[in-house]
């Protein structure tokens, strides 16, 4: 069934579209007028009662002209009406409604449904209802209970808005729809979504329809009306349009004041719409609710028909609103298990129904049967008693009543989610031991996921095994969905527009390995996606932007490259919450990408790709000038960016020893990274400034030299002597300011698993000294003693600490400036000398030491050089380096071949001396006064590249004008340009040119001989303009780029410290990774580790590793993520208490205190009332049954006299053949005996309902 309404709605919008023969669409009004009619009746027929009024309604002066008397008594708008086009349309307003505006349209009774909503959707363009609610009731003006009018809007319009429902009406502002209505207007004033109401009412009902009927033939756009209905106090209206409700289908028939012609257009209407699915590719389709309201002869048999037609529609009734909502709850309450009334019950049922109405006694058996016929299909009936002590809300009640109509767990399940109404799941569906289905809770679990329903993703998470749920198809289908409840289109765009096989391919699906290519340019510093890198190692191949990919099979677990399909037992470490966390991410999900962050592994390094991913797609959203997109994701890079440092903090508190390693752990699920590296390579300057990560680097830059306090400590432990004095208990030697192992930061765990982690680090037979060495300061277990280091050793940690191979460089890098110096300032010859040669020596030391920084370049295997150049160019002294040594062997070559005076070479070498000076700031920067001034100094050098564009444009204008005045006839030549630009240039720093720019006019000068008689003027003008350009240039530019400057210094004063820590981040890893001897010596280890990497090729080896990383065995990985769960456990809980102390926390509890005290008296108002309205009950039955009693007496008093005659008769009888008086006199007080025993019984069973709660 779910199939063929499947295919009923691709028909349905395929056949039935706002298009003509031609396929151009139509102009909106212009369909809506070839398309709905409207009826007039023209044949007249009288009424009885009034021979000039029409059974239409009309009188006789009121009908158009050619109206005839009809032959047929019998008047029906089918025979006695004709059609013509609609003549009401548009938008309506209504005044003294602020803000209210509503479409409407008029149409035909016989009106096809499909074109009602092919208006509804195409033209008033509204999106299909996840519920449509009918509210049906009184049309007019009724007395409810104040509490059950506030429960009444209150949850009306919660259902509507969180459901995303449809409520449709009769349109009439009156009775229910009035209540509706209010309802509606006091949730615009809250809320800026729009409840979608619709009113179908009869046209002919309708006071003032006049106003909305447009004239035909001078249509030429869409003009809103003004609605105003008459006052009901002066004109007696009481049939006016609703201004609360957003949309109005007017149905009419011919007639006029004529209620209920309606309905069979709108249940029509209903039925279509519940045979469309409920969202794309569903089997489901848009479930539909009846509301009852109080009501009248009309609601009952809207409610019937409800009930009965196929499919049913549930219906909820609202008991205690009064007449057909009260009948039918009656009833509800008396019927029996089988859907039967007892005699009793009906006769008093009929009491209810001759007092509920009075004027209608022809229709009261009906009535009866017709409640009888909806208690029996007591499963689409769910009573709501506003008296009941412990009902819920009518919006419960709603839900639950399409709940109880559908009885499959699965599809309950949905509906709940696609109403998010998370409450109606945990309170109905999970809340007892029911065993689900593990399809169906996937099936469920993705739906959650594709209509971003956060808290159905949490609660499923509880029941299912995520490690099966994820296989590339389904993360495939996340990926490519489109669903109309997504928070943005712009990740969506920047996938496909950033996938260069998508721009190149005709699919449209976007695969795995694009969603791998889009992380890696976002991400870019050579980040290697596990989408990717698993395609690389499949067996079939297709080339892709370079590199090697391959398809993915359908159906396999994407989660890391190395791992297979896992289930729920096994102990394995997989990743699948950290791959919906980063579709969370590109999809723009914000609250989704927070759950996850909240649950799985990895905590901190996800907070931290969250910063970059959000930070670089927010700079795509500028880019197409989406700037409320790039607002939101750059909020969310903010909000991440503080996590990481938030939890890093929280780490660093409670363990700094599972700190160091949480930081500079291996993560193969991130290309190989570790934290630490991928916040440096995403500028989080927050994050390298934290104590944890400086303590880290400052243990890294001083090396052996940390753990010695004194020189003399520092001498013995090299020459290999006792240092037992000066060592603790367990034999370290410590610097007083610094121990591992101070107050906080001892860590148990992490002894328990050493043993596993030495025997796994000892293993790698190609561990340098150096290497041991720098695991051993990220991970403290042994002594230096206990390391059982030599002399050589021990020099080899003495010289491969970064800070002595930073002052070897340095010192060597000032002699390499002295000589270079020295060389370009002293003659030079057609013969090198030998400073020249150590020059040239160091120059190619360190363009072999800048290649080994390329090779070596990212920590991930498998690089394409490309990656690793672009990575290395990222670096700007890199680029400053290159540049250098471009220009000292282009110098080097020009000055081999001039023999004698070797003037071009000197000109390179001197141009190339400027940049190697420059270099000296680098060194400098490894200062905490001068880092931040090298850094200010950068950024305001791309201040000035901006600004000289901005100087470009006055310098161009002014020097083309003036040498234009000066010089007309003067052919354009290579000194043009010069002209142009050099004199405007140099007047910026006072150099004005007065005699050379301004012409002379002297009698006989050049200038007067050019210029003639209009060198005055000439002169005049090239004055003004260079006044112009000097006041422009002078004061405007110039202090504009002084504001500029400013600007950015104080940015960076302001986070000076931050900025330093993150550039000496950058100093101590290329020093860490630097040779030992400084160049020229430096030639000497690179060719040692050409040579060593040589040996490690042929024979299969491994590389050196990075000198900040730290590989683990599974065993440490489990330990160090669950210590990293316990920080975010602990950080999360700490967060719930600093928001509940908060100011805004305060304010919330007592809001929340404030409604429950509220709901409490309210419900004591309630309660009160219910024992007020069963004592009054109580009471009724008691004196029932005392007159009931005194019947009784007055029965038996009778009885006893009737039995003397009884005796006298016999004795006559005796005598003649009267037997057969005797059973006639004594039938009669016995059945009236019984009777009134009968009531007795009946009034007590009446009397103990009363006193039943």
């Amino acid at each position: 069934m779910g199939g063929k309404h499947k295919n009923l709605t691709v028909k349905f919008s395929r056949a039935y579209s706002v298009y003509d023969e031609q396929g151009k669409r139509k102009d909106d009004i212009e369909w809506l007028q070839d398309t709905f009619q409207r009826r007039e009746c023209f044949l007249f027929v009288a009424t009885v009662e009034d021979g000039n009024r029409c059974e239409c309604g009309r009188l006789r002066d009121d009908h158009t002209a050619g109206t005839t008397e009809s032959d047929n008594k019998d008047w029906s708008p089918a025979t006695h009406t004709i059609v013509s086009r609609t003549n009401a349309y548009g938008d309506v307003d209504f005044p003294g409604v602020p803000s209210t505006r509503a479409k409407y349209l008029r149409l035909a009774d016989e009106t096809k449904a499909e074109d009602i909503l092919q208006v509804v959707t195409d033209v008033w363009n509204l999106r299909l209802p996840k519920l449509l609610i009918e509210v049906t009731g009184g049309t007019k003006d009724f007395h409810l209970n104040s509490n059950l009018v506030k429960l009444f809007r209150k949850s009306i319009v919660k259902v509507a808005a969180t459901t995303g429902a449809w409520i449709l009406t009769g349109g009439i502002h009156a009775g229910v729809v009035k209540h509706v209505g209010e309802a509606i207007r006091d949730h615009a004033k809250r809320s800026r979504n729009k409840i979608v109401a619709i009113g179908v009412a009869p046209w002919g009902v309708i006071d003032n329809r006049e106003s909305l009927v447009e004239e035909l033939g001078t249509v030429t756009s869409n003009r809103p009306k003004t609605y105003s209905p008459p006052n009901p106090l002066v004109d007696g209206g009481s049939a006016a349009l609703d201004p609360n409700h957003s949309h109005f289908i007017l149905v009419d028939d011919g007639t006029i004041d004529r209620y209920g012609v309606e309905i069979p257009l709108r249940s029509k209407l209903e039925k279509l719409i519940s045979q469309q699915s409920l969202y794309p590719g569903s089997d489901q389709c848009v479930p539909i609710v009846c509301l009852v309201l109080e009501g009248g002869i009309n609601t009952i048999d809207v409610a019937l028909h409800n009930v009965t037609q196929n499919p049913p529609i549930p219906i909820v009734v609202v008991g205690g609103s009064g007449r057909a909502a009260d009948l039918i709850a009656f009833a509800m309450a008396h019927t029996s298990n089988n859907g039967t009334l007892s005699n009793e019950a009906e006769e008093q049922l009929m009491k209810r129904i001759v007092a509920a109405f009075p004027l209608r006694p022809d229709k009261h058996e009906d009535l009866l049967r017709d409640i009888s016929h909806i208690a029996y299909r007591r499963n689409l009936v769910t009573i709501y008693s506003v008296d009941s002590v412990d009902s819920e809300d009518i919006d419960h009640s709603i839900l639950l009543a399409l709940l109880k109509a559908n009885s499959k767990s699965t599809n309950q399940l949905k509906l709940a989610l696609i109403w998010n109404r998370v409450d109606i799941a945990k309170d109905n569906l999970f809340s007892g031991n029911k065993v689900w289905d593990k399809k169906d809770l996937e099936s469920s679990l993705e739906l959650a996921l594709l209509k971003n329903r956060v808290d159905f993703v949490k609660l499923l998470l509880e029941h299912v095994c995520v490690k099966g749920f994820l296989t590339s198809s389904r993360l495939e289908r996340l990926y490519n969905a489109k669903d109309e409840d997504s928070v943005t289109t712009f990740s969506a765009f920047t996938i496909k527009r950033r996938s260069s096989d998508a721009k190149n391919s005709q699919h449209t699906r976007i695969k795995l390995y694009e969603v791998g290519l889009v992380l890696e340019q976002l991400i870019g510093n050579g980040f290697r996606s596990t989408y990717t890198r698993r395609l690389e190692k499949k067996g079939k191949t297709n080339t892709c932007c370079g590199g090697t990919r391959s398809s993915l099979n359908r159906g396999e677990l994407i989660v890391t490259a190395e791992m297979e399909h896992l289930d729920c037992s096994s102990s394995k470490t997989t990743f699948p919450l950290t791959d919906l966390f980063i579709w969370a991410v590109l999809t723009s999900k914000y609250d989704m990408a927070y759950l996850f962050w909240q649950r799985g592994m990895e905590a901190l390094a996800k907070s931290v790709v969250a910063f970059y991913l959000f930070s670089r797609l927010s700079g795509d959203a500028l880019k197409i000038y989406n700037s409320d997109a790039a607002s939101d994701l750059q909020e969310q890079s903010e909000f991440y960016r503080l996590k990481s440092i938030e939890l890093l903090t929280q780490s660093y508190e409670d363990d700094q020893q599972y700190t160091r390693l949480l930081l500079c752990a291996e993560m193969k699920n991130w290309s190989s990274l570790t934290c630490l590296s991928m916040a440096a390579r995403f500028h989080h300057i927050g994050f390298i400034s934290h104590p944890a990560v400086q303590t880290l680097l400052n243990d890294q830059w001083y090396g052996v030299f940390r753990l010695t306090s004194s020189l003399k400590i520092f001498s013995r432990w090299v020459c290999c002597c006792s240092t037992t004095d000066d060592t603790d208990a367990g034999g370290r030697i410590l610097n007083p300011a610094y121990s591992i192992t101070r107050a906080g930061a001892t860590s148990q765990r992490w002894n328990r698993a050493a043993s596993s982690r030495t025997q796994s680090h000892n293993m790698q037979s190609n561990s340098s000294v150096a290497q041991d060495w720098r695991r051993h300061s990220l991970v403290p277990q042994r002594s230096l003693e206990e390391m059982e280091y030599g002399v050589y050793e021990r020099l080899c940690l003495v010289a491969t600490a970064p800070v002595v191979k930073f002052w070897l460089n340095a010192l060597f890098y000032f002699a390499f400036l002295v000589m270079f110096s020295y060389v370009i300032m002293t003659q030079m010859t057609s013969k090198v000398c030998l400073a020249e040669w150590v020059v040239l020596a160091t120059v190619i030391s360190l363009t072999t030491e800048e290649l080994r920084q390329i090779i070596t370049t990212g920590d991930g295997d498998g690089l394409s050089f490309v990656k690793k150049l672009t990575q290395w160019g990222s670096d700007k002294w890199n680029l400053l380096d290159l540049v250098g040594i471009i220009i000292f062997f282009i110098g080097f070559t020009a000055r081999m071949f001039e023999q004698e005076d070797p003037f071009w070479g000197r000109m390179f070498y001197a141009v190339d001396i400027i940049l190697w000076y420059l270099r000296v700031l680098d060194i400098l920067s490894v200062k905490s006064f001068m880092g931040p001034y090298v850094n200010m100094i950068g950024r305001m050098m791309s201040d000035i590249a901006s600004f000289t564009v901005l100087l470009l444009v006055f310098m161009t204008a002014y020097g083309v004008a003036s040498r234009a005045i000066l010089h007309p006839n003067k052919p354009l030549t290579a000194g043009s340009l010069q002209e142009i630009f050099s004199f405007p240039y140099w007047q910026i720093y006072g150099e004005l040119f007065m005699e050379e720019i301004l012409p002379d006019c002297a009698d006989g000068s050049e200038d007067m001989t050019k210029l003639g008689a209009n060198c005055s003027a000439a002169y005049v003008l090239v004055l003004l303009i260079m006044a112009g350009y000097l006041l422009i240039a002078n004061v405007l530019l110039l202090n504009l780029l002084i504001a500029i400057f400013n600007n950015t210094f104080s940015s960076v004063i302001e986070n000076a410290n931050e900025i330093w820590k993150y550039h000496r981040y950058e100093l101590i890893m290329e020093y860490s990774e630097r040779p030992f001897l400084p160049p020229p010596l430096m030639l000497i280890v690179h060719v040692a580790m050409v040579m060593r990497r040589l040996v490690y090729t042929c024979c299969n080896g491994k590389a050196k590793e990075s000198t900040m990383k730290v590989i683990l065995d599974d065993d440490a990985v489990q330990l160090l993520r669950t210590f990293e769960d316990e920080c975010r456990e602990t950080y999360l809980q700490q967060q719930t208490l600093q928001k509940q102390a908060s100011i805004g926390g305060m304010v919330q509890r007592t809001n929340e205190r404030i409604d429950f005290s509220v709901s409490q008296l309210e419900q004591l108002h309630l309660n009160e009332a219910d024992t007020r309205r069963r004592l009054r009950m109580l009471t009724d039955h008691v004196d029932h049954l005392a007159s009931l009693l005194s019947d009784i007496r007055e029965t038996l008093k009778g009885g006893e006299g009737n039995h003397g005659n009884s005796q006298a008769h016999r004795k006559v009888s005796r005598n003649g053949p009267t037997h057969l008086s005797e059973p006639e006199e004594t039938q009669q007080p016995q059945s009236a005996f019984v009777s009134t025993t009968r009531k007795i019984s009946t009034a007590i069973g009446l009397g103990k309902a009363a006193k039943a709660p």
